[in-house]
């Protein structure tokens, strides 16, 4: 009887896991992610949260321009998105980090985008990779 009880539950568990729409596991994992904010990827960008607004997955980053090479006004223009958009794409594929998130962003129909802020300015800019790019 008690083998049978396991069982259950665990055909129970699977159930539940595979009826789980990509999205539901996809603002689970945002959420999870987000709990690990802030996170600082070098000495000038900072992660300050991962959210999920409307069908995007929103990374905001805030960038110390005392520190960087080029101003979010600088960096605001067609050709230097173009290359950070190329940029990111080719990170987010390849990063084994960020398999599940893109797995689940591309079942989901979400979209990337990557949001970075100016400390010193305040100006902000946004980067867009949409869900059939990832």
């Amino acid at each position: 009887m008690k083998r049978i009880k396991i069982l259950f539950c665990t055909i129970l568990s699977v159930a539940l896991f595979v009826a789980c729409a990509p999205e539901t596991l996809l603002r689970v994992a945002v959420e999870d992610a987000n709990m690990e904010c802030p996170m600082e990827v070098d000495e000038m960008m900072t992660i300050t949260s991962l959210t999920i607004e409307e069908n995007n997955v929103v990374s905001t980053c805030e960038m110390d321009e005392d520190k960087s090479e080029h101003t979010i006004e600088q960096l605001d223009n067609p050709e230097a998105k173009s290359m950070l958009k190329a940029a990111f794409l080719t990170h987010f594929q390849t990063s084994e980090n960020n398999q599940e998130m893109r797995e689940l962003c591309k079942k989901a129909g979400y979209n990337v985008v990557y949001r970075f802020v100016g400390t010193k300015t305040g100006h902000t800019l946004e980067i867009v990779c949409l869900a059939d790019e990832l």
